[in-house]
């Protein structure tokens, strides 16, 4: 009887740790899926998008700044700087008093249609329906979770029912 006890804590403890492991994971991949569409059509990755609204949030930076801020290492982050720089939207300088410093920012092309990238994004995940497909894959992937959570779907729905696109 005492082994069945230990055995179950041990069966629950392991469910928690995997929701506690997987749920971001599961969270981003449904954010990229959202998005992914729209950057398709826009010639970008979420990842090229997150660098974009990095730079348009802080402005110019040290080149390495973007990655430290999204958790990118340069593998990843210099073919994103790169293919942005060729297309236009950024722009990296050297610094004409030290060489090694490099700096990237948004150009105002970059800027403006950034803008109304992030505009176009942000109406299609409040838009009706969203949150509940949303929902409704967390609630399927983490049925015991989904009870206990936070937020309920209803009010989820709520704070979204007066939005339209």
């Amino acid at each position: 009887m005492k082994e069945d006890v230990s055995m179950a804590r041990d069966r629950s403890n392991a469910e928690a740790e995997d929701q506690l492991l997987t749920s971001p994971y599961t969270g981003a991949g449904l954010a990229v899926t959202h998005y992914d569409a729209t950057l398709e059509v826009s010639g970008q990755t979420f990842t090229m998008y997150l660098a974009r609204r990095t730079m348009g949030n802080h402005g110019q930076m040290n080149v390495k700044e973007p990655g430290r801020r999204l958790c990118l290492d340069s593998g990843t982050l210099t073919p994103v700087l790169k293919k942005l720089e060729n297309a236009g939207p950024v722009k990296k300088q050297r610094s004409s008093s030290n060489e090694r410093r490099v700096t990237v920012e948004l150009t105002r092309e970059g800027k403006e249609t950034s803008e109304a990238l992030q505009s176009t994004l942000t109406a299609q995940w409040l838009a009706p329906g969203a949150v509940r497909n949303s929902n409704s894959c967390l609630r399927e992937t983490y049925p015991n979770s989904w009870k206990n959570s936070m937020i309920p779907e209803r009010e989820l729905l709520a704070a979204n029912a007066h939005l339209s696109v």
